[in-house]
C-alpha cells in the first residue's frame, strides 16, 4: 500500500465548476470576488443556463468567505455578498435561502478542498515511505492549503463560532475528521511500530484541538502567512503523543 493511501477513503471531492476570472484580492482563490469586472449576461444569453447557475453560486460562495474576512460575520448582508460577485439578489435567493446557508456552503467546500489536499500529499508518497514522512507530509499540505487561502482561514478558525450552532457544530465535524485521519494513520503504523502506545479517541481529538487552537491564534495575529514555522512543532506534537517519541527527534530519526 502506497505511504498515505489509508487516508484515500475517507474524502472524496466533487468538482467545481470554475468560471475564469482574474483575481481581485489577495485573499486567494477562495475569496475572490468579482467587484470590477463585468456581471453574468442578463436576459437570454448564448450560454448554457446550466454554466450561469454554476457560475452564480460560485461567484456567491467565494464573495461571502471575502466578506466575512473582511467585516465579520455579523456585520455582513446580502447586499454585501451580491454587490461582491456582481449578481442580482434574485439570483442569490435562487441559489441560497439566506446568509447562513450562503456561509455554511461556502466554508464547507473550503473544508473539503483542505481535506482534499492533506489526503492527496498522504497518498501521493512512494510505497513504504516511514510513517514519520506520511504524518509531515500531511501536517505540510494543511498549513501550506492555509497560506494559499488566508480568507478562508480567518473565516474558518476566527470567524465560524459566531455564525451560529450550525456552524459551530461543522468546525467540531472538523476537528472529528482531522482526529479519525489520524486514528487510521495510528493503527496502520502501529502495525508496522508494535512498540508504538495504543491511545484512546480522545487522544486524537485532543491533537486535533491543540493544531486547531495553534492555527487560530497565529491567525488571529494576522500570521496567517508564518504557519509553515508550526510544522515541526505539529510533527513533533503528534509523534509524541501517538509514537511515544521524545520531543524533536524526528530530523535525528532521518
Amino acid at each position: 500500500m502506497r505511504g498515505g493511501e489509508e487516508y484515500g477513503a475517507a474524502f472524496r471531492v466533487k468538482p467545481v465548476y470554475c468560471w475564469p476570472v482574474a483575481d481581485t484580492r489577495q485573499g486567494g482563490t477562495l475569496a475572490r470576488t468579482h467587484e470590477g469586472q463585468p456581471g453574468l449576461p442578463r436576459g437570454r444569453s448564448h450560454l448554457p443556463l446550466r454554466a450561469v447557475r454554476a457560475s452564480q453560486r460560485e461567484r456567491l460562495l467565494r464573495s461571502v468567505i471575502a466578506a466575512v474576512s473582511d467585516i465579520g460575520y455579523p456585520a455582513v448582508t446580502v447586499a454585501d455578498v451580491v454587490r461582491r460577485a456582481r449578481v442580482s439578489r434574485a439570483a442569490f435567493y435562487a441559489h441560497f435561502a439566506d446568509k447562513e446557508e450562503c456561509f455554511l456552503a461556502a466554508t464547507g467546500e473550503g473544508r473539503r478542498l483542505m481535506f482534499a489536499r492533506v489526503v492527496a500529499a498522504a497518498r501521493a508518497l512512494p510505497g513504504g515511505a516511514p510513517d514519520e514522512e506520511v504524518i509531515r507530509a500531511a501536517c505540510q499540505a494543511f498549513l501550506a492549503f492555509l497560506v494559499d487561502e488566508p480568507a478562508f482561514a480567518r473565516v474558518f478558525y476566527i470567524d465560524m463560532p459566531a455564525a451560529g450552532p450550525q456552524a459551530v457544530g461543522r468546525l467540531e465535524f472538523a476537528g472529528r475528521r482531522f482526529a479519525d485521519l489520524n486514528r487510521t494513520w495510528h493503527r496502520r503504523a502501529r502495525e508496522r511500530h508494535p512498540d508504538w502506545p495504543a491511545v484512546p479517541y480522545d487522544a486524537y481529538l485532543a491533537l486535533a484541538g491543540a493544531t486547531a487552537e495553534l492555527v487560530r491564534s497565529m491567525v488571529r495575529a494576522d500570521r496567517t502567512d508564518e504557519l509553515p514555522d508550526l510544522e515541526d512543532t505539529l510533527v513533533s506534537l503528534h509523534l509524541a503523543v501517538l509514537a511515544a517519541r521524545p520531543w524533536n527527534s524526528y530530523e535525528e530519526a532521518r
